[in-house]
Order: C-alpha cells, then structure tokens, then sequence
C-alpha cells in the first residue's frame, strides 16, 4: 500500500509542469493577455571584417557620397529667397527712416524674387485658364518692377550710402565667404537651366569636330548652338581636363551618341563666380570703402537671383546659369579695371560681349565717360577692337555653311534667330519667339503691337527706338567722371535691353543687380570731391585699389 501510494505520488510530480502548461496554453486560447516583449533594447549591428581601407583610397572611392552630402547641404529656393532678403534687411536696409529711398530701391531690386519663386513649375500648366492668367499677372508685376528700377538707374541722384556697418570688417568677410562658398557648393550640385546643359552639349560637338557648334548639321541650329562663342571656348579646357579623350567619333550626323557630364560647365562656372567675386569687392572698395566692398559681395552672392530660385530641379534664374554669371563677371572686371588698367578693360568687355553680346550696348557710355577724364580712351578703344576682332575672325573661319549662306548668316540665325523666330517642331527648327513665357509671350497682343508677330516678317521699330534712346540716355548719363553714374548706366543697360527679348524677359537678374547695387552702396565723398562738379577725386575711383 505504500509502495503504491508512493508511486502515484512520484507519477503526480512528473506530471505536474506539463498538466500547469497546458492550463496556461489553454487560458491564453480562452483570451487571456499575452506577455508583450520585454523593452530591453537589444543592440544590433554588422561590422565588416575586412581591415580598414587607407584614407586614400576611402577618400577616392567616396566621391558620390560627399557629392550627395553636398547637395543636400545647399540651399533650395525657399532658403535662397529668405536669406537673401534677410540679409539685404541687416546689411542694406536704412531702419532709421522706412520711406528713404534707397530703402524703396532694394525693395524693387528684391521684389520680384516672390514673384519668381516657383515660376519655372507654373510652365506646364499654361492649359489651365486660371493658371495662365495667374501667370499673366506674376510676369506683369515682375516687369512691371523692373521697368521702376530702370527708371531709377536712368533718372535718379544717387545719393549713396554711408559705408558704416553695425557688423565689424572681419564679420562682414566671413559672411561674404560663407555665402561665396554656399554659392559654389550650389554652382557644382545644382542642375541649372538650359544655358548650362545645351553649352556643354555644344562645346562637346565643337571639340569632336574641330568647329564651332554654329552650322552643325546635327545640332540643327537649336538651342545648344545658340550662345556666344566665348562661353564655349571656356567650358573647354574642363571638357579636356575631365575626358582626356573625346567621347565620339567626329561625325556629322551619328546614329548614337555619349553625352558629356555635366561637370566641366560647371566647374567654369564655380571659376567665373570666383572671378565675380573679387571683383565684386574690390569695385566696392574703389566705391567707398573696404566694408561697402565686402558688404556689396555679401548681398550679392546671398541673393535669391544668385543661389537660384525659380525652381528646385531646374532653377530659372541663378549662378548655376551659365548665360547668367560669364557676362558680369567680365563686365565687373571691366568696370573695376577702366580707370587704371584701360587696355585690360577693353579687353574685359569684348570678353563680356562674345558671352552675351549684350555688353556692347555699354560702349558708348563707357567711351564717354573715358573721354571726360581725358586719358585711357584710345587704350581701351584699341583692345575691345583687338579682341572683338579676333572673336569675328573665329566665327567666320570656324562656322561651317552649307549653300549659298556665309558664316555671319549661320551665326546670326543660330544665336538672335532662335531667340526671334517662332518654333517649329514639324520643320525641326528651334524658335523661341512665340513662347508664352515671360511678359510679352503672355501678353500676345501687346507683343505683336510693339515687338511684331514672330515669323510675320513685321519690322516694328519701337524696339529700336527704345534701345536706341536707352544707350543715349545711359551716355548722357555718364558725362560727369562720377563713377556712380557710370555703373548705374551700365545696370540700366543690363536691364533694359532684356526688358524687349520675347522670351523669359527679364530672368537675368545677375546681369543688373549687382551694378545697380554698387551704384546704391557708394559712398558719395569717395567718389565725387565737393565742390568739384564730378571732378577730381571721382575721376579716380575706379584707379584706387584695382
């Protein structure tokens, strides 16, 4: 008996966990809570085993990394337009009195930047009635703007400012520089527009070819054959340095065909922004002081129409445009270089108008204000001609004709033709003259008034008229040795004449904005002696530190 009763109780104890574990299970299954994981935090990693790479080599094969890391550390538009307008409210701004009137110029040279933003997007919804009217409203309000900043740059007495800032000189430089490298660091991630992507293409096909892209049959005359012939010649040396070898065979017309990257265009521009820049604070300098040239470079390379806004792919107006930054940059040289250094003046300015051709409209002005110091204007005069003759010569020797054409006619109908004539998408024929972009493409019937009907043939000469009586007015403007005056001319110039182009009138902004800023910083008694009517110290502003 109590061997048995022994027994049943050994059985009983064996049993017992899994008799417990069964209840358990069978309670959960009748919807009782289940334990939830314990929040222990558990580490969890994998590490490679192979050794450490030299720094080297870790440096070299981490080059889209850094490249990603870079995009994501410049400034999209949102940034861009606030910390150009903060930064023209801390160092530009007079809070002393709000109505002054240099505080209603930087409101007019910074206005259309709200306007601007976000345009380029706006493009593919011409379709919608209400957008196309928003549109015509937002191009309205950016001409209308600007045509009040050329008539202050034609009109105005300039009365400058004082050269202090409540920021000390080495804080004014270290801003400057940070926004020159935010600026560069934009120029070499950023995508830019067609000036940058179609001149790279261009400059492509000129080196396989041996020719200048005008008259290319392949290329058709389009867009990527359309700038000046000087901007193409400085993308090149990069093209060589990036791809020792050339990425095609030199034909006519291939069947297919390797792309250039887009990196030589942009490393020109990081250098022509570099260019910009000293030039930018060394002719505030001569303007009034080392703070107006620093502060001037500050606003300059922080404002919206510089780091780009107009969209976050592709920005409409910026550095990041070629067509953009090579045309000031020589005319900022030329400007700084004009009192002591006429023949590299000259030459600084052709160099500004095989960019852009627009810089020669400057000519008169700056020949008359060399004729009012007496000295420099034969210097000048002879290597603009130099150069500008050299430019002739390449065009004419290295465009290719077919037919009974010359090499000007291809040239003129590559570059101001595509500008002026309508597109033609059956005929393969680029034209932007009919495009809706911009003031007058949005306002057809007041463009066919003045400028004419694209591909009507029609020779409206209010067009003319209007250029004609600008390049007077900027000359009579620049009689007096005041360099002030001078640069304000060639602002107004910069401006007006993008004012009647058919396409995007009025997107470049670095074509006018830094002079007519220069001329608004200057410091009236560096500039002009009291007393002397324009003379004296004022004819030699534009010597002291070039």
């Amino acid at each position: 008996m109590r061997l048995r009763n022994l027994l049943l109780l050994v059985v009983v104890l064996a049993l017992a966990p899994a008799l417990s574990a069964q209840e358990h299970g069978a309670g959960a299954g009748a919807g009782s809570p289940q334990i939830a994981p314990a929040p222990i935090g558990m580490p969890g990693w994998e590490v490679t085993s192979s050794p450490p790479l030299p720094i080297k080599e870790t440096l070299s094969r981490s080059g889209q990394f850094y490249f990603d890391h870079l995009k994501q550390l410049t400034p999209g538009q949102t940034t861009a337009l606030w910390l150009g307008l903060v930064t023209m409210l801390v160092l530009a701004f007079d809070w002393s009195r709000w109505l002054r009137p240099r505080n209603l110029v930087l409101v007019l040279l910074y206005g259309p930047a709200l306007l601007f933003f976000d345009l380029d997007a706006q493009s593919t919804q011409f379709a919608d009635p209400v957008a196309w009217s928003r549109f015509r409203l937002i191009t309205t309000g950016i001409f209308g703007m600007q045509v009040l900043s050329l008539g202050w740059a034609l009109f105005a007495r300039l009365r400058g400012g004082s050269g202090q800032s409540f920021l000390p000189l080495r804080a004014l430089r270290v801003l400057a520089l940070l926004f020159l490298g935010l600026t560069l660091a934009s120029s070499i991630v950023g995508e830019g527009a067609d000036s940058s992507i179609y001149t790279n293409f261009g400059t492509q096909r000129m080196r396989e070819r041996g020719k200048l892209p005008y008259g290319d049959p392949w290329l058709a005359r389009g867009t990527a054959c359309s700038y000046g012939p000087a901007i193409y010649l400085m993308i090149l040396p990069a093209q060589l340095i990036l791809d020792r070898e050339p990425l095609n065979e030199a034909v006519d017309l291939p069947t297919t065909y390797e792309r250039s990257r887009g990196m030589p265009v942009r490393l020109t521009v990081a250098a022509l922004l570099l260019v910009t820049f000293v030039a930018t604070v060394m002719l505030g300098a001569t303007l009034g002081s080392r703070e107006v040239g620093w502060t001037l470079a500050a606003l300059v390379f922080s404002s919206p129409f510089t780091l780009g806004i107009g969209s976050d792919h592709s920005t409409l107006v910026g550095a990041m445009n070629i067509s953009d930054t090579a045309p000031i940059a020589f005319v900022m040289l030329a400007l700084l270089w004009l009192g002591r250094r006429p023949l590299l003046a000259g030459l600084a300015l052709g160099q500004a108008t095989a960019c852009g051709f627009f810089p020669i409209l400057m000519l008169p002005a700056i020949v008359v204000w060399l004729k009012s110091r007496g000295q420099g204007l034969m210097a000048f005069l002879a290597a603009f001609a130099l150069i500008g003759l050299a430019y002739l010569a390449l065009v004419w020797f290295g465009t290719e004709t077919r037919g009974e054409e010359n090499p000007a006619q291809v040239f003129l109908d590559c570059t101001f033709g595509v500008q002026e004539r309508p597109n033609d998408p059956a005929g393969m024929r680029v034209g932007y003259g009919d495009s809706p972009f911009g003031f007058w493409g949005s306002h057809p019937r007041s463009r066919d008034l003045i400028l004419g009907r694209p591909g009507s043939g029609e020779n409206k000469p209010w067009k003319w008229l209007f250029l004609g009586l600008l390049v007077l007015m900027t000359s009579i403007r620049a009689r007096r040795a005041d360099p002030r005056l001078l640069i304000a001319s060639c602002g107004a110039l910069a401006l007006g004449v993008q004012l009647v182009r058919l396409h995007a009138a009025g997107v470049h902004v670095m074509w006018y904005q830094p002079l007519l800023l220069a001329a608004l910083l200057a410091i009236p008694s560096r500039v002009e002696a009291p007393g002397a009517g324009g003379e004296g110290e004022g004819s030699e502003a534009l010597e002291a530190r070039a």
